[in-house]
């Protein structure tokens, strides 16, 4: 089958490595946000902060197969999920500790102005007060310890008996977190350890909505304000799932905009191929974006990037078997998707690619066309047209071994004889231009 034929020309080793590298501007950002989150916090990650760059450079590869980067990108996915993992255990671990701390901060303070308003001594008192300023948890619960061992032969209240009660499990490190943690329903402090750990994750809800941040804010004022005890913890308990409500909401918003940052940020890697100002719009105005359709964008736009690397490599095996290419010709390929060439010692007759959007960005129509004159009407010039019909087939099979050479199928899905439609007349778009020139210049001669 030597006449026009429609051919699906895939670039395979390109779809992937556009697929691996949609996953690591995806990597980049969840890696960005756990290193953030673990410089804020001191704590140790076993993240690999380098992995997206590794990745990249095994794609990069020009010695990887298909089968390679498919290997690869299936391990990209995980690792995106462990990093989330990771932050999700950071995030947590960070709020435990800030809330605790906070928590026994105001604890001590509690118990260091109970003791102060209780003694006279003035040893104690600037013992007191040396406890009150110190900067660390710890100090600041050693020297109430020592405060209060001054105040032994004194009578000690129900508060400072708690406090000394938690005192006694105090230590440094997990241990002092841990007895925070443990504080008995009946300890004074107690509900301030929820109070904390609620302002903590609000705290870490980077792009949290507004007004649900500040609702929580509001209500957490309400409960600090209560200066009753009992009251305080009947407050507590009121807005606890109201609360619970308003976290719910925080947390929603924080996590659409972590999300509408990552698909921008995989969006970006094949821009040329899609509208993304038009993207950023809708997520600007917040409008009710689907992952399913932001996934279909992606795997097009990089079926179309993978599909003009395909267009370029057939060019250069045009080139490779004798075929004349000129300046911008693989721009307008690309671009505009169809092109007309030839070979220098045949100016007669030159060979038509186009492209098919309507059947799918990777079909290619190619057909033997004559650049002057009009269509055959003899039975010489039928003869003719045939054998240059035969002849671009023969063309085409050493492209498709090129393009076998660089992992790009090149596949016939349909083609006529030779010699079976006739070969048509049209004129190259240079050719057209230079035409339109002469016209033009002849005109303005004549005027």
């Amino acid at each position: 089958m030597s006449g026009p034929k429609i051919i699906d020309v895939v670039a395979t080793r390109q779809v992937e490595r556009g697929k691996i590298a949609v996953f690591c501007a995806r990597l980049e950002v969840v890696l960005m946000r756990h290193q953030k989150l673990a410089e804020q916090s001191g704590l140790s990650s076993a993240v690999d902060m380098g992995l997206a760059e590794k990745i990249r450079r095994a794609a990069a590869d020009q010695q990887a197969t298909v089968f390679d980067l498919i290997a690869l990108r299936d391990q990209v996915a995980p690792q995106i999920a462990f990093v989330k993992t990771e932050t999700s255990r950071l995030k947590e671990t960070a709020i435990e500790n800030a809330s605790r701390s906070s928590a026994t901060v105001y604890a001590l303070d509690a118990g260091i102005k109970r003791a102060m308003g209780r003694t006279g001594d003035a040893r104690v008192r600037q013992q007191l007060v040396a406890a009150q300023e110190a900067k660390g948890i710890n100090q600041k619960a050693r020297l109430y310890e020592e405060a209060l061992e001054l105040m032994e032969t004194q009578e000690e209240g129900e508060g400072n008996a708690a406090i000394r009660e938690w005192l006694a499990q105090f230590d440094s490190g997990e241990e002092g977190a841990a007895a925070m943690a443990e504080l008995p329903e009946r300890h004074p402090q107690r509900w301030r350890l929820e109070v904390e750990r609620i302002r903590e994750e609000v705290g870490l809800l980077e792009g949290a909505a507004v007004d649900a941040v500040e609702q929580i804010q509001a209500s957490l004022a309400r409960i600090e304000a209560e200066i009753d005890e009992e009251k305080r913890v009947r407050l507590l308990d009121d807005l606890r799932y109201p609360l619970a409500e308003q976290v719910r909401q925080a947390r929603e918003s924080a996590r659409r905009v972590e999300q509408v940052e990552e698909w921008l940020q995989a969006l970006a890697v094949h821009a040329e191929y899609l509208d993304l100002a038009e993207w950023k719009r809708r997520f600007e105005r917040g409008d009710a974006v689907q992952a399913v359709e932001v996934e279909e964008a992606i795997e097009e736009a990089n079926a179309a990037a993978a599909a003009a690397v395909a267009r370029r490599e057939v060019l250069t095996a045009l080139q490779s078997i004798g075929y004349e290419l000129r300046s911008g010709m693989e721009t307008a390929f690309v671009r505009d998707g169809r092109i007309v060439v030839r070979k220098p010692n045949d100016g007669d007759y030159g060979v038509e690619l186009s492209t098919l959007p309507q059947g799918g960005v990777n079909l290619i129509r190619s057909r033997v066309v004559r650049l002057r004159g009009q269509e055959a009407q003899t039975a010489d010039e039928r003869l003719r047209d045939k054998e240059r019909e035969e002849s671009w087939c023969s063309d085409r099979q050493s492209i498709a071994e090129y393009l076998e050479a660089l992992e790009i199928k090149s596949e016939v899905k349909t083609a006529r004889a030779a010699g079976e439609g006739g070969v048509p007349v049209i004129k190259p778009i240079a050719a057209a231009i230079d035409e339109r020139r002469t016209m033009v210049r002849k005109q303005r001669r004549e005027n």
